[in-house]
């Protein structure tokens, strides 16, 4: 049972936090949508530029996490290594230089690695189902 969520966590954990951190940086519109969900469950006043940058910081942590996660589980690390590239380039691309097609090939390919990640976990001969 513990081996069923610890896979559970670092599949979903990899692709979810990607999911968002790739919403919260990459789409423009995504910023009011944030501001309108902390707005309705009463934190509105906690949208701002740097709480952002904090949350996608956040964010792109739990996913090289999860990442880290599954490395350990099926011994690839190459998924880790380009997790954290295409993290560093979506982060630099948003709050150090704006830098569009950076931000979005970095924010696509942390997208994609981590479906293929998830894939390689599932594959992995070293998860057992019971």
């Amino acid at each position: 049972m513990k081996e069923k969520l610890t896979f559970l966590y670092s599949g979903v954990g990899g692709i979810g936090s990607s999911l968002g951190s790739f919403f919260s940086v990459a789409c423009p519109a995504c910023v009011p949508a944030v501001g309108a969900l902390f707005s309705a469950i009463g934190l509105g006043f906690l949208v701002n530029f740097t709480l952002l940058k904090w949350l996608t910081l956040l964010l792109l942590g739990i996913g090289i996490a999860g990442l880290y996660v599954n490395a350990r589980k099926h011994g690839k690390k190459r998924y880790l290594f380009v997790g954290l590239l295409a993290s560093f380039s979506v982060f630099s691309a948003r709050y150090i230089g704006e830098y569009s097609p950076m931000l979005y090939g970095g924010a696509g390919v942390l997208l994609i690695n981590a479906v293929m990640d998830y894939k390689m976990t599932k594959k992995s001969s070293c998860y057992t189902r019971s």
